[in-house]
Formats: C-alpha cells, sequence, structure tokens
C-alpha cells in the first residue's frame, strides 16, 4: 500500500451510487511507552516494541512529540522493509499524530538521540488491524461481501476490463484508494491531482483533524 497523508479539502461528494459508509477494520488499544523528558544521547537507539498478536497492522499514536534538530523516531516493521521516520514536532508541527502504518502484527520505535535534549515522546495507545477476510477489507485487502442488485446483473468484476477496449478506463480505476481514519475505520478516496490530493465523503473525515489523521 502506498503511503500518503491526505491533503484534500474535505468535500462532500454526491454519486449515482449511495456512497458506502466507513468500514471499522481495527480496534483502539491503550499503551503508555515514552522516553525521558528531556532524553539524553544516552538514549540514542534506544527501542520501544508494539505488538498485539495476529493483528493485521499496528499504527502508533504519538501524544505528544517533540525532538531536539537532527533526532528521529523511526517506526519499522521487524523486517526492516518497512520504515518510517519523523523528526521535530511531527508532520503537523503539533506534537500529536497518528503515525502510518505497519503492516503485521508489530512494530519497532527507534529513538536516534545523535544530539539529545528535546522533549522526546510519549505514545497512548495504538491500532491493531482486526483481520477482516474478503475483497476490500484491512489496509491491505478483505472485507465485506458485495451486496445484492435489484434486477439482472449487468456488470462484472473491474478485474474482467483490464484489457481489450476498456483498458483505459480499467486504469483510470486505479485512481480508487483505500483511506485508513485514524486507528481503526476506512473509506474509499479517489485521486483528483497529480500533487498528492486525494478526495472522499465528508462523513468520512468532516473536520481538519481527521484529515490529518488520515492515511492513503
Amino acid at each position: 500500500m502506498k503511503k500518503f497523508l491526505c491533503l484534500a479539502a474535505i468535500l462532500a461528494v454526491c454519486c449515482v451510487v449511495p456512497a458506502m459508509g466507513q468500514e471499522k477494520i481495527g480496534e483502539l488499544e491503550l499503551l503508555d511507552i515514552g522516553t525521558a523528558h528531556p532524553y539524553s544521547t544516552v538514549d540514542h537507539q534506544r527501542e520501544w516494541v508494539v505488538h498485539y498478536p495476529n493483528a493485521d497492522y499496528i499504527r502508533v499514536h504519538f501524544s505528544q512529540f517533540d525532538l531536539a534538530p537532527g533526532d528521529a523516531v523511526r517506526i519499522q516493521s521487524m523486517d526492516g522493509s518497512q520504515n518510517f521516520e519523523y523528526t521535530g514536532k511531527g508532520p503537523h508541527g503539533n506534537g500529536a499524530f497518528w503515525a502510518f502504518s505497519v503492516q503485521g502484527d508489530t512494530a519497532i520505535l527507534q529513538l536516534d538521540a545523535t544530539n539529545g535534549g528535546g522533549f522526546g515522546f510519549e505514545v497512548d495507545s495504538f491500532g491493531r488491524g482486526i483481520g477482516i477476510e474478503g475483497p476490500g477489507g484491512g489496509i491491505g485487502g478483505g472485507g465485506e461481501n458485495p451486496e445484492s442488485v435489484c434486477g439482472t446483473q449487468d456488470w462484472e468484476d473491474a478485474v474482467c476490463y483490464q484489457n481489450g477496449e476498456h483498458a483505459d478506463k480499467y486504469a483510470k480505476g486505479e485512481a480508487a484508494v483505500k483511506a485508513v481514519i485514524g486507528c481503526c475505520t476506512s473509506c474509499t478516496a479517489f485521486k483528483i491531482s497529480d500533487s498528492g490530493q486525494f478526495m472522499f465523503n465528508n462523513h468520512c473525515a468532516s473536520t481538519n483533524s481527521s484529515v490529518q489523521n488520515t492515511e492513503l
């Protein structure tokens, strides 16, 4: 799954097909871990492990985050294939945010305290994926079964149009992505520009705060 922060303005979308509501894909778990305040260079390369058995993903919430210039916190998977770095007061500049999710049941937080002297961070909770099965669920796929339609079914799965005369329409459909909101819910979002802007229904995220906490 590609990682983006949702920068689009909140827009209400009117469609021919009624929009689906938020889908629950995770559960919130309380947690209390963090650095000393202030932290020092003695904490350089210190690690914290966030684990929940059989979770589909782990998404950590920082309630306070303020690092000295040049220092960083990295959140990564066990094998290191997923790796996200945060500095300063985090991506929104206010010291509170949901980090990008790590696929799997374990996330490792590592502090790069080359300089030290900053406040540090506090983690108060994390989201963990609940293992939804079927197309569209979870962050990586799986979820609700298709709903029934009235009358004769005159459509096919999108992949049936991948080649042939409708290949261009299939390619445009790839602009639809799953938006993960906070720890535990998701909605469908649509790419509307080449500069990182996406649009989704107002009922998915109706405040600036919820938009800032959205991962695509």
